[in-house]
Order: C-alpha cells, then structure tokens, then sequence
C-alpha cells in the first residue's frame, strides 16, 4: 500500500510532508491540485503509521473514533464496487453506501465519488421504474341536481399520531361522515368516488 500511495500524485506529496513533519504555507500550494488543497486542509487529521498515510475519523459524538486508509486515485473504482456493488454490499443508496465506505477509506471527493457511482450503476437503475408517471386527462362530469356525485380523497399515510392514526380519513370515519352529514341530509347519491376506487351504487338498493 505504501508503494501505491507513492505512486499518487497528491498522496505522495502529502506522504512526504508528514514524514518530514513539514506543512506548507497556503501560499505554497494555492496553486496546486484540489485534492491536494483538500489534503493539505486536512493535516492534523493526517498521519502516517508503518509508512502508509491515515486519516483520524472522529464519530459524531465524539466519543471514539477510527483509522481511514486514504485512497490512492487508482483504487478508488475498486473500494466504490466492493462498497457498493458487491454481494454483500446490496447496491445501497448514497447515504448508506458513503457511511460503508467511510467505515474505513477516504479520499478527497469520495461523496461525489460516491454519489457518481450509484447514478452510474446499471442495476440500481433498472430497479427505480420510470421517474415519471403517466396521468390520465382531466374529464368534466355533469351533474343534474347538487350532490349527485360527491369525491372523497384519503390523505395518508401521515407520521403516525399518538392515537395511532395515521391517515387524516379512515374508513369508518369516512362512511360516519357520509351518513351523518351527507346522505341524512341530502340522500344518497347516486355514483361515490374516492382515490382508490370508483365505487357505483343504487339508491333503490341502499334504501332496500
């Protein structure tokens, strides 16, 4: 690993610096690489065990932290495919896939990285479906005398409530409103239609 990380262009640099215990003024690398910018920000967070750089993660409570192999350039398409697309990584979204590979590498752009990575994975793409949804057009219903055809729309699901609910309308709530609010007094109508279904119903048959 040590002769790989001498071979990157940035890392050997950084490699070199901290064997030597020396950090360059800004004004020395303003006009270098990114990364190696990127690197240089990272000093005390950097060091170098049995010749190979690290870099110190520290957990988000800070109460531990833990060793990041900093990746060569040329490793990174190998850490992305066994972070993301092996067997046993499960083709994981950004989120999960940045924290697995964070667990132990790091590199400058691994978010990017990252991110590039799943938008380019074959698989996952096959598996989102279409990004759009096809709508049928809007049609206008007449109607004879008010009420005849009412609608009734069931938001949900909602963050569940201390009561456990967790649509704004449940069935039974639905149904006691049409009773009592409705139908009692305006009769039934004579189509019911929700966001589910379309349901059609007799009137002659409702009051049987």
């Amino acid at each position: 690993m040590r002769n790989v990380q001498q071979q990157g262009k940035d890392i050997s640099v950084v490699l070199a610096w901290k064997e030597k215990n020396e950090r360059l003024v800004w004004q020395d690398i303003s006009a270098k690489s990114l990364n190696l910018k990127i690197l240089w920000s990272k000093w005390d967070s950097l060091q170098v065990g049995d010749g190979i750089v690290h870099r110190i993660w520290e957990s988000v409570d800070g109460c531990s932290n833990w060793h990041q192999l900093v990746v060569p350039k040329a490793l990174v398409p190998d850490v992305l495919k066994r972070g993301h697309s092996d067997a046993s990584s499960g083709h994981l979204g950004v989120t999960k896939t940045l924290a697995k590979v964070r667990e132990c590498f790091y590199w400058p752009t691994c978010g990017i990285d990252v991110e590039d990575c799943i938008q380019c994975c074959g698989l996952c793409n096959a598996s989102k479906g279409p990004t759009t949804r096809g709508r049928a057009k809007t049609q206008v219903y007449n109607v004879g005398y008010p009420f005849e055809r009412i609608a009734a729309n069931i938001a949900g699901p909602i963050p569940e409530t201390g009561q456990r609910n967790r649509c704004i309308l449940v069935v039974g709530t639905v149904a006691t409103a049409l009773v009592e609010n409705w139908i009692s007094r305006f009769g039934v109508p004579l189509e019911l239609h929700s966001d589910r279904k379309v349901a059609t119903s007799n009137p002659r048959y409702l009051e049987k």
